[in-house]
């Protein structure tokens, strides 16, 4: 064996290198998919306390880093026809009610684990009945869909939506989510398009 060592001594030095070069190899993509994973935004939109359009809309920041919540936006659907309106400002809220400025508005940092109160859905769509159409009365909508627009100390303009269905009953409206999960705009085109429709919203 020792007498094999010695006549092959490049070759096992050449492979102990390569070993080598692999183990570092799998060790820096842990690393990197940890980081890239831990710098990732969650962000959570959730109904409770209430039933309905009298039910509060929780934002949650699940991720590693806190985000600052920038805009937030609602998409409403009546009979196949869409619009759009931002809703970040409290304007429910009268000057008298308010204790500090910062509640006017829901921009503002989140901290991770942490979790804000951004009004009932009955509050939310108040804060749009301005901004679209007549027929986008409550009892015309079909679905409600929520935009959240947040930064992160590293990346900008990453987002979560989530859409509920609404059904129109004699006892009043009632609201089911689409999906079990909120839906987490990341990818570069998602942001990009996030960022385009928030310039032609606020802009023009």
């Amino acid at each position: 064996m020792t007498a094999w060592l010695a006549q092959n001594q490049a070759a096992v030095d050449t492979g102990v290198s390569v070993l080598m070069a692999l183990i570092w190899l799998v060790y820096l993509q842990i690393f990197v998919a940890s980081t890239l994973r831990q710098r990732r935004s969650s962000i959570l939109v959730n109904t409770g306390v209430g039933v309905g359009m009298q039910a509060r809309c929780f934002i949650s920041n699940l991720g590693y880093e806190p985000v600052y919540l920038n805009e937030i936006l609602v998409r409403l659907n009546s009979g196949g026809r869409t619009a759009t309106a931002v809703i970040t400002d409290r304007r429910e809220l009268s000057d008298e009610a308010l204790k500090d400025p910062d509640e006017a508005t829901n921009q503002g940092p989140l901290r991770t684990g942490h979790m804000t109160d951004i009004g009932s859905f009955h509050d939310l769509f108040e804060r749009a009945r301005g901004q679209v159409e007549e027929d986008f009365a409550p009892e015309r909508i079909d679905r409600l869909e929520l935009i959240v627009v947040a930064n992160t100390a590293s990346v900008r303009h990453v987002g979560a939506s989530r859409a509920f269905r609404l059904t129109h009953a004699p006892e009043g409206i009632r609201m089911k989510p689409e999906t079990l999960d909120t839906h987490q705009i990341r990818g570069r085109r998602a942001r990009g398009q996030l960022r385009s429709e928030l310039e032609a919203l606020m802009l023009d």
